[in-house]
């Protein structure tokens, strides 16, 4: 505690002087303690993983394309799954829709998309060579558990608390740099596809209940279809 001597006939605009000072102390004191950012403690649910959504930012790139800024995602054990990537104004940059063994890239400002089996787009134009149940089972925390990896296709890797390290499957690899402390869910996922890209998770759900409108392909009537090498040129003349 800290204690003013006031021995003058001034003593009362030392005390004014001594309160404003502890007002504007402790004010800071509540401002930067304010600005301290606490990442978030996360777990998923002991009963099982069915459904996970999130939001982050990073860097995807492709063969041909880069790309750098928000993305929220939702991705469901039944394979379903949406990645949506938005421009430094909040609006819609494109999103990747994976129904079933079907997937969808789709450029909303533009009102074009192009479609292809599942797999197809995300490994092309983002360098991510994932679906929808392996990035289910990579947020699960401990992949080898989950079922979503297909038995001998990929090589996963644990580090000594036994949360996911790495993965690799025909020359994809990712792998885990940071978690969201103390528990098992990635934070910071890099990973390589003949170039690299990183994600940076900023919040994560489990067993949520999305949208019924979140996998709803009927809008695209209105859409243009385009092949992937004209999307592809598209993405191109972008960045």
């Amino acid at each position: 505690m800290i204690r003013f001597r006031i021995s003058s006939d001034k003593g009362k605009y030392a005390r004014q002087r001594a309160v404003a000072f502890s007002g504007f102390f402790l004010l800071a004191f509540f401002s930067v303690s304010g600005c301290i950012k606490r990442i978030p403690v996360v777990y998923p649910p002991p009963a099982g993983v069915e459904a996970v959504e999130g939001t982050g930012h990073g860097l995807l790139k492709g063969n041909k394309v880069a790309l750098k800024g928000r993305f929220a995602f939702v991705c469901r054990a039944s394979g379903q799954g949406r990645i949506e990537a938005f421009d430094p104004l909040g609006r819609s940059a494109f999103i990747l829709l994976t129904e079933g063994e079907r997937e969808y890239l789709i450029i909303p400002a533009e009102k074009i998309y192009a479609e292809g089996e599942a797999g197809v787009f995300a490994a092309r134009f983002l360098g991510l060579a994932m679906g929808p149940r392996q990035i289910l089972g990579l947020l699960s925390g401990r992949p080898a558990e989950s079922g979503f990896f297909e038995s001998g296709a990929w090589r996963l890797e644990s580090d000594s608390r036994g949360r996911i390290k790495l993965g690799e499957k025909e020359g994809f690899v990712f792998e885990v740099s940071r978690y969201f402390e103390p528990g098992t869910v990635p934070r910071e996922i890099r990973f390589r596809l003949g170039t690299e890209g990183k994600l940076i998770l900023k919040s994560v759900r489990f067993n949520t209940v999305s949208g019924a409108g979140a996998f709803d392909t009927a809008f695209l009537a209105r859409f243009t279809k385009k092949t992937a090498d004209e999307l592809e040129a598209w993405f191109a003349d972008e960045n």
